[in-house]
């Protein structure tokens, strides 16, 4: 029986460029993670498009104990200003 975890959290803050929004992905107990040698499809998706779509910065750690994403969003993407 799989036994593995996904936690998600996401908080705003203030970062020099103005408010942003942070999201994090962690994955824990599931099978360990190998190291990757080359981005794969998955990654280069996640990585280009909310970049490209959202300026988001991505970052994806694929550590032993399961992978690590860190989105951070501006936040003047998905909130509504006034």
């Amino acid at each position: 029986m799989p036994t593995g975890r996904v936690s998600i959290t996401w908080n705003r803050h203030e970062t020099a460029d103005g408010a942003a929004i942070e999201l994090d992905w962690r994955e824990q107990l599931g099978p360990k993670v190998k190291a990757r040698r080359k981005t794969g499809f998955g990654s280069m998706v996640i990585e280009r498009n909310l970049s490209r779509v959202l300026g988001a910065e991505v970052n994806l750690e694929f550590e032993p104990a399961g992978l690590h994403c860190r989105v951070t969003i501006p936040a003047s993407q998905i909130l509504a200003t006034r």
